[in-house]
């Protein structure tokens, strides 16, 4: 990954600020709509790199327990979608993701929006 405290990093930050600045958002808003996406951006990141927390046990992970071994009564759920966990399409999973937090971002900002005005 690409620190995010280069100048030309820093560049991009500040024009994502300035868009949602004059888009409306005050300021603690315009930070939070920065930062949610980036975090869930750069988490789902970590996890592609560092392996996931439910998934199919690799030679890589020997301590890393597999879902589908789980007994089902202590952890009914995770049993219940263990197939589903370990053959999972993480870019589909990524960009459904990433619609659920773009839609609630753009329902924020016509919220914010003004009303049509009279003339």
């Amino acid at each position: 990954m690409r620190p995010l405290n280069t100048p030309e990093a820093l560049r991009r930050i500040d024009a994502v600020f300035d868009l949602l600045r004059r888009a409306g958002l005050d300021e603690q808003t315009a930070i939070v709509d920065f930062r949610t996406p980036a975090s869930y951006t750069r988490g789902f990141a970590l996890e592609e790199v560092t392996g996931r927390a439910l998934g199919a046990q690799t030679d890589s992970a020997e301590n890393r327990l597999d879902p589908r071994d789980l007994p089902a009564d202590e952890f009914p759920r995770i049993s219940e979608l263990a197939p589903r966990l370990v053959a999972a399409d993480h870019g589909a999973e990524f960009e459904l993701g990433l619609d659920l937090i773009v839609t609630g971002l753009q329902a924020e900002l016509e919220r914010l929006a003004p009303t049509g005005s009279s003339a």
